[in-house]
């Protein structure tokens, strides 16, 4: 087992090593903001993958990471919608994948709203270029304030 590679840990070796786990989280946080800084959006997105592999298995060793992983959802759609190129069918259906994780790991009605709200601009959108001017001019600075302030919950 890697264990710097959250896609590697399970729960024994989450609940015996907390805080190095929460310390390789926040490292790889860093590391996604410089990607989104340096608008190397694919890199971005696969930091992502890895921060929530890592809180999912916080979750299954008995940890309320939930609004972590709502909050680290919400933001990789971001990411995906409208910082990736590609093919928009694509990038669509994928972030709809995670802003749908997003919503269910949402704790309180409001972000469950206002993701669901973005899931059906998404959906209802013909250009995500248009719609990210429409509801996000900011980004990805954006989403790199977002991810410096989740940076400070990534605690155990």
């Amino acid at each position: 087992m890697d264990r710097y590679d959250p896609n590697d840990w399970n729960k024994r070796f989450v609940k015996s090593e907390p805080d190095f786990c929460m310390s390789v989280l926040r490292s790889i946080n860093e590391t996604v903001i410089q990607c989104l800084e340096d608008q190397e959006y694919a890199p971005a997105v696969a930091g992502m993958d890895r921060i929530l592999n890592g809180l999912i298995t916080f979750i299954n060793a008995g940890a309320d990471m939930r609004p972590h992983v709502c909050f680290f959802s919400w933001m990789e759609g971001m990411i995906i919608a409208f910082g990736l190129s590609g093919l928009e069918s694509r990038r669509k259906e994928n972030a709809i994948k995670v802003l749908e994780d997003a919503r269910d790991f949402a704790k309180g009605e409001t972000t469950k709203r206002n993701v669901s709200a973005l899931i059906s601009e998404i959906k209802g959108t013909s250009s995500l270029l248009e719609l990210r001017d429409e509801v996000d001019p900011d980004f990805p600075e954006s989403v790199i304030e977002t991810l410096n302030n989740l940076q400070e919950k990534l605690v155990w």
